[in-house]
């Protein structure tokens, strides 16, 4: 048996999106989520960012509605936010995880299909908590207000 590698804490930092970082519990609603294996792994998130929960609200919106789409994913875990809790280490709504215990137990599990190339990304939503390995995302925002 291979002797286990001492991993350093894992460490959330912020993803800077066009809005800057979003805070708080209230910041993402998730108005439908679609995993789709046949499109290579693709998870589409569609829903509203509470513009009084970001950094750079300069348009004053209220609301901005978004699609969220990650590309390859390897492994997902969603998770009630009430039964997640509250700890966990995020720092915002939107996280990238640095030296993720989770995704280095893939990776050695796993060494074909998860690779160094995916990121483990960890999103606060109203409702759930979202654990997402993939290769990369791309979040749109809408140009109007859907709220």
């Amino acid at each position: 048996m291979k002797p286990q590698k001492h991993l350093p804490e894992p460490v959330y930092k912020p993803i800077h999106t066009p809005l800057g970082i979003l805070q708080g519990r209230d910041a993402i609603h998730i108005d439908g989520l679609h995993y789709d294996p046949q499109a290579g792994g693709q998870l589409r998130i569609v829903g509203q960012i509470d513009g009084s929960a970001v950094t750079d609200n300069s348009e004053g919106r209220d609301w901005y509605g978004f699609t969220l789409v990650f590309e390859d994913v390897q492994a997902l875990t969603l998770t009630q936010v009430d039964t997640y809790g509250y700890a966990g280490g995020s720092v915002s709504s939107f996280d990238q995880v640095f030296h993720s215990r989770w995704r280095n137990e893939l990776i050695n599990k796993n060494s074909t299909t998860v690779t160094g190339r995916h990121t483990h990304y960890h999103l606060r939503t109203y409702d759930d908590v979202l654990d997402i390995l993939s290769e990369s995302f791309a979040l749109v925002l809408d140009s109007e207000k859907r709220k």
